[in-house]
């Protein structure tokens, strides 16, 4: 082999940052995407097993995944790209090498899905063992936290005068809608009621307090505080199928991991001379 390869974390630290701009996770399995092959062996950036990746394909793949030709990219980004582009080569020299490829001939897209179903196949329908998946749950438990919630009534006034009165009133509020619905409510979804200034005003009241007038440009707001449910982290008996799949996930991403290794530690992987830029596989 003649380049070093990016580590497995090092390889997905950067997809995650160049992809993150299409909202993508793992942009090549995407059910809309369809990289094509290219038989003529003009502007290889690299070689695999003698099948060449090419400047074309990497333009392809820049444009579908992120909207703009490869020549816009950083070489971190277009390095990033060819590797997925060389996952995906791998993965259907392996399909052609168990024999999917007869069941599904020129279908890239679901040969790649063949192949990784294959791999990760045994981790997906072993029995978990209420041992591990214990362990597991204690090594990160803060994945299965629920957040802070609160209960709060806030209410819109006209004038600085007629929150006053609501605040004099022996009935403070009565007949009056509440803007927030009356139920916990996370602060992502209290701050789409309210925002953030009025969110972070009621985050400083206890329960049943109710805040002084707050003046906005919309009017003047009292926020009245009902209950706080502070964070805490979920016990495994009320998460337990959430710790399943988040555990058969990771070692789903493990396993995919692992036989991508595999495969580049087996394949001849050649980076050609004369690029049109430079491959940094560091």
């Amino acid at each position: 082999m003649s380049a070093a390869l990016p580590t497995p974390r090092h390889y997905t630290n950067t997809f995650r940052g160049l992809m993150a701009l299409a909202g993508l996770a793992i942009a090549l399995l995407s059910p809309d995407l369809n990289i094509p092959s290219f038989s003529e062996n003009h502007d290889t950036l690299v070689s695999i097993n003698q099948q060449p990746i090419t400047l074309q394909q990497l333009n392809f793949a820049s444009q579908r995944l992120i909207g703009t030709p490869a020549d816009t990219l950083t070489p971190k980004q277009k390095n990033t790209i060819v590797t997925l582009l060389m996952d995906e080569e791998l993965l259907l020299q392996r399909a052609e090498l168990l024999g999917i490829s007869g069941a599904d001939p020129g279908v890239r897209k679901s040969l790649v899905r063949a192949v990784i179903k294959q791999a990760v196949a045994k981790v997906l329908t072993q029995p978990i063992d209420a041992k591990q998946l214990e362990v597991f749950y204690r090594a990160h438990k803060a994945l299965f936290v629920q957040p802070l919630r609160i209960t709060l009534q806030a209410y819109r006034y006209p004038s600085l005068k007629e929150a006053q009165l609501a605040l004099a009133a022996a009935v403070p509020f009565q007949n009056r809608a509440s803007l927030v619905p009356m139920s916990p409510l996370p602060l992502h979804m209290l701050r789409r009621y309210l925002g953030s200034i009025l969110t972070d005003s009621a985050l400083g009241l206890t329960a049943g307090q109710t805040s002084a007038p707050i003046m906005r440009p919309d009017g003047v707001y009292l926020l009245r505080m009902v209950a706080v449910q502070v964070e805490k982290i979920l016990p495994l008996s009320e998460v337990q199928l959430q710790v399943e799949a988040e555990y058969r996930r990771r070692g789903r991403d493990t396993a995919l991991d692992t036989i991508l290794r595999e495969l580049r530690q087996q394949a001849q992987i050649t980076v050609a001379s004369n690029n049109l830029l430079r491959l940094d596989f560091e």
